[in-house]
């Protein structure tokens, strides 16, 4: 496998790899990850697979079962949970800090970047498309620029994390009839109280619109686990 520019290692591009096929579903949660069966659908050594999955396990999207491998975790209640509260402490806190941060250029970035939201949102909601990817790149890309002010690196960085790890809870949301109004509806919400300065009102906007979240995913996952 050659390694394209924007990677440094064979480890690197296998990460993405892995990233990729988790997310958006080919490697199922609950999957056990073997290290020859990867090396073939990767078409790479052995070697870079190892350090690829132990990066991953660090950072919680796969898991470590001691001397028995390596699995992608299964969907769980349980999980969902603590993922969805540590969002909203991390999230409004991270967004409180951008709100004190602000600046033209950050105004710029949270309006082009729900605009480029509700254009793929429209996409995603219409009867001839269901670019899922898309939807969540630009959904991702919509969230974190409201806190891209926040100067705290790290912070953004564990936001990151958490984001991640919830896009395979997201995807159970592709077999809900939800509007693609509604939904720009709540983002526009979000992008007006950033921008409105008040920064207590628009932090209890974000925890409101996470706390939504959390409720919506929840009674699918319940939903899909007692269909």
């Amino acid at each position: 496998m050659e390694i394209p520019e924007q990677y440094s290692t064979h480890a690197e591009v296998v990460i993405a790899r892995l990233k990729q096929d988790i997310l958006v579903g080919d490697l199922a949660p609950a999957t056990k990850l073997k290290i020859r069966e990867l090396q073939l659908r990767y078409k790479i050594g052995a070697t870079p697979i190892r350090e690829a999955l132990s990066q991953l396990a660090a950072t919680g999207l796969i898991a470590q079962q001691g001397q028995r491998g390596f699995r992608i975790p299964p969907l769980g209640e349980h999980d969902l949970k603590d993922l969805c509260l540590t969002r909203e402490i991390i999230e409004c806190e991270t967004f409180r800090l951008s709100m004190q941060n602000t600046s033209k250029r950050w105004e710029e970035n949270v309006v082009s970047s729900f605009h480029l939201f509700a254009l793929e949102t429209e996409r995603f909601y219409s009867k001839d498309s269901r670019s899922v990817q898309g939807y969540w790149q630009r959904h991702y890309a919509f969230h974190m620029a409201l806190v891209d002010a926040c100067p705290l690196a790290g912070l953004k960085g564990f936001l990151d994390e958490i984001y991640l790890r919830l896009t395979r809870y997201r995807r159970l949301t592709r077999t809900e009839g939800y509007s693609g109004k509604v939904v720009i509806r709540e983002h526009k919400a979000l992008m007006d109280a950033a921008l409105s300065g008040n920064v207590d009102a628009a932090v209890e906007t974000m925890r409101k619109h996470v706390k939504l979240n959390t409720t919506l995913l929840g009674d699918i996952l319940r939903k899909n686990k007692n269909g």
